[in-house]
């Protein structure tokens, strides 16, 4: 089985050395590796040379920007792999995480597996890293740790983070919908559920993003992925009309405390741990009512 690992980069010139030398450290080493750069107006491309060296096969794809799904099928068409595996230039691999994808696919062929997406363990954590360590333990524990599980079709989960599939499969779906600059992953896990391919999850093809995430910043991405999910409905109302709902807030007692927390207040306490005294069940049910309110119940009310 040919394998081939495309990369992703927009002015990622400070994020691409860490995913060089996870990719060198896998104990499987017979893929090339393909790096698409979108436009990027940093030393990416100076970065990339001076690592190259070290694979046995490397490519180097420059392009005008054009956007995630774009480059992301740029890259596929570039590729010489029966198996195309995808992450994000911010992404650390575990030293098996590629072993771990070519497992699954020599088990399940015509499958797509999404390896699993770990928080880092890092030196000195933010208070709000514990907390997205702790929402990820939440959300993948139905999965399980130890081999690949399906995947839900009436709840798919895909991240093209961390995401493997055959080229043959990418091609049959037409790759990744180049209209969308957010949720293409999401698109194309609910088009493999409507073609009846079936979606894994394997937690020990686990990398994690090597990147620093405040409230703040999640709270603004929930609320751009909610606007990706709009754009969904207007672009396939066939397929997503029925599918995608903003999340309603709740009326009554507890519509009035999810309005007391949709403050920028909150938040900013939450960044700079002004919250770190109460008991850690306590404040990390409180920080996931503060995202909640202000990124999913009313992105609209408060200017971030």
């Amino acid at each position: 089985m040919k394998v081939s690992v495309i990369i992703p980069t927009y002015n990622g010139a400070h994020k691409l050395p860490g995913l060089m030398q996870s990719l060198q450290r896998q104990t499987y080493s017979g893929f090339e590796t393909i790096v698409v750069v979108d436009g990027s107006t940093d030393d990416t491309i100076k970065t990339l040379n001076t690592v190259k060296a070290a694979f046995s096969s490397f490519k180097i794809i420059e392009q005008e920007n054009k956007g995630r799904a774009a480059v992301r099928n740029r890259g596929a068409a570039e590729a010489g792999g029966d198996l195309l595996l995808f992450f994000d230039d911010d992404m650390l691999l575990s030293d098996n995480c590629i072993k771990k994808h070519i497992e699954h696919h020599e088990s399940y062929p015509n499958s797509i597996l999404t390896g699993g997406l770990e928080e880092p363990e890092k030196e000195k954590p933010s208070d709000f890293d514990m907390f997205k360590v702790h929402l990820n333990k939440k959300w993948t524990k139905p999965f399980g740790h130890k081999g690949s599980i399906p995947i839900p079709i009436d709840n798919p989960y895909l991240t093209a983070g961390n995401l493997s599939l055959s080229s043959a499969l990418f091609h049959k779906l037409n790759g990744f919908d180049e209209r969308l600059t957010d949720a293409e992953d999401y698109d194309l896990a609910i088009r493999s559920v409507r073609d009846n391919i079936p979606l894994f999850y394997n937690a020990e093809a686990y990398a994690w993003h090597n990147e620093d995430v405040s409230c703040l910043t999640y709270v603004k991405r929930l609320r751009q992925y909610a606007t990706a999910q709009e754009k969904l409905v207007k672009l396939k109302p066939s397929l997503y009309s029925n599918s995608i709902r903003r999340p309603q807030p709740p009326d009554g007692l507890k519509g009035m405390v999810f309005k007391q927390l949709c403050a920028k207040r909150w938040i900013q306490y939450i960044d700079a741990g002004t919250l770190k005294w109460l008991p850690q069940p306590v404040r990390f049910k409180l920080y996931d009512m503060i995202v909640t309110a202000n990124g999913s119940f009313f992105p609209d009310k408060v200017l971030l």
